[in-house]
């Protein structure tokens, strides 16, 4: 019993047509399937990792949100050549941060770039050695962009997090530790002194996507706002699903439907037998 990969990152949508689009001309990935108001994109021969996108309309257009309000808040993908992520994000219509590159306990240092993109979507694009399991960039190391390879909460409490995906949900830790510094303050828009605590979890093998979740220190947290667009859900690939979400529900989820419970940041988590 436990979760294993993020097989589909749900975002609600303003154009899910743009948004296709968006996602086509800057990492590559394809149309996969769609519906009336929904269209699955994604790379072929990567059962995980997708990105689904459902029409949405949101009350009122609501401030960018900024990266340390709690919540479902980015989606990460893999980079081979950082300059050429910037080159399709801007021609795709996105906007891209400097690169940043810093110490993250890995045999080299990690050097990443944000990209935002449509639906109020922040994207963490990192290129390091060696890669967590990337199926897209294995096949074909001409890629410049793999399927998915996280979604990201912002978490207000990471042992409360912790303790509902990990020992409730049987993830395992890849990474856990604080990063800080001058070109993390810079790249997020952080103040001075601001760290974060990230933690990676996956399933068993690893596969894309993982989760990453994040715990802000020393910014004060904005005012608490409901957002109908951007990343609002994950579908996690689970051998029970229904042994799975009793565990959760015990651990503090909370029941939104026969098969559908949130969890920490108020990300909606549904499951699919793999």
């Amino acid at each position: 019993m436990s979760l294993g990969s993020v097989l589909e990152a749900v975002v609600a949508s303003r154009d899910t047509a743009a948004a296709a689009r968006f996602l086509s001309e800057a990492f590559g990935w394809e149309v996969l399937g769609s519906g009336q108001d929904w269209t699955l994109t994604g790379l072929p021969g990567s059962p995980a990792g997708r990105v689904r996108l459902v029409a949405a309309e949101e009350d009122v257009r609501l401030p960018e949100p900024v990266f340390w309000e709690p919540g479902p808040r980015l989606l990460g993908i893999y980079s081979t050549d950082l300059d050429r992520t910037e080159e399709q994000v801007t021609r795709a219509g996105g906007r891209v941060g400097p690169i940043a590159t810093f110490d993250a306990g890995l045999s080299t240092p990690l050097r990443e770039r944000l990209a935002w993109g449509p639906d109020d979507l922040l994207w963490t694009i990192p290129d390091y050695e060696p890669r967590l399991p990337t199926p897209a960039i294995e096949r074909d190391p001409s890629r410049v962009h793999g399927e998915l390879h996280s979604a990201v909460i912002v978490v207000e409490r990471m042992d409360s997090a912790l303790e509902f995906f990990v020992t409730a949900g049987g993830m395992d830790v890849v990474f856990d530790g604080e990063v800080g510094g001058p070109e993390i303050e810079a790249q997020l828009g952080l103040a001075p002194g601001v760290t974060l605590r990230n933690a990676v979890l996956g399933g068993d093998d690893l596969a894309p996507a993982r989760l990453e979740l994040v715990q802000v220190f020393g910014a004060e947290p904005p005012p608490p706002v409901r957002r109908r667009i951007g990343l609002r859900e994950l579908v996690f690939g689970c051998d029970d699903p229904a042994t799975t979400m009793d565990a959760l529900l015990r651990a503090g989820g909370t029941r939104r439907g026969p098969a559908r419970l949130g969890g920490p940041g108020g990300v909606d988590l549904t499951f699919r037998v793999i």
